[in-house]
């Protein structure tokens, strides 16, 4: 999360940083919802948010203007290049959690 909030340079205002909006959306992801952006926070309504994002995050937080918000943030910063950094990173800082072999 901290790397996608570094590069996404978001204001300090928003409630939820835009690294927790990615994290929600892949948690999203994996319960194999397809549903419109503004039926994203129903999903979380009775999941356990503080144990999953973190103290104090409700499922209203999670509202289809900040997707729409942060997914604004990553177009501009480039998904190719964010996901290639996402991928590096770990690896980078000595925390490889990705081994290839032959």
């Amino acid at each position: 999360m901290d790397y996608i909030n570094e590069q996404l340079q978001e204001n300090d205002r928003a409630k939820i940083s835009a690294g927790l909006v990615v994290k929600a959306m892949i948690l999203n992801g994996l319960g194999f919802i397809n549903s419109p952006l503004y039926l994203f926070s129903r999903f979380f309504e009775d999941k356990p948010l503080e144990h999953l994002l973190g103290k104090g995050i409700k499922a209203s937080d999670l509202n289809d203007d900040r997707l729409g918000r942060v997914l604004d943030l990553i177009f501009m910063a480039g998904i190719s290049r964010l996901f290639v950094g996402i991928w590096l990173f770990p690896q980078l800082c000595g925390k490889c959690i990705i081994v290839i072999s032959q």
